[in-house]
């Protein structure tokens, strides 16, 4: 698990260094527009999701290379959404961002596949 020190500006494509497209999966509109704010000004590609069904309505048409997952998400909620992403998208790396609060629930998250968790604050820049 990352300290709160990590960069979640630091996400590149493997291949030849292009941008990596992201998905923000956050519930919070402010907090969801920070990070979207910061990653545009970096270059890269991306769209942003109230919830885990909005999500999976478009992720067919553009499936991301990284998500960024809030841990409190409306209606299918944070673990059914990351469950469903293991199914649909093995190739998307799954970044839960979580508080120190709730570090249980980032365990559990990360034994149930995603890649990594970013604790609050988060580290922009």
């Amino acid at each position: 698990m990352n300290s709160t020190n990590t960069n979640i500006s630091a996400a590149e494509d493997s291949m030849g260094g292009n941008p990596s497209l992201i998905h923000i999966v956050l519930d919070d509109p402010h907090e969801r527009g920070q990070i979207e704010s910061l990653l545009r000004r970096e270059g890269y590609p991306m769209q942003c999701f109230p919830d885990g069904e909005t999500f999976f309505a478009a992720v067919a048409q553009s499936p991301p290379d990284i998500i960024l997952l809030g841990i409190d998400l409306p209606g299918i909620g944070s673990i059914e959404t990351l469950s469903r992403i293991n199914k649909i998208s093995t190739e998307s790396k799954v970044i839960l961002l979580s508080d120190n609060q709730r570090s249980e629930f980032a365990f559990r998250a990360m034994r149930l596949g995603s890649h990594d968790v970013i604790l609050e604050p988060y580290q922009m820049g």
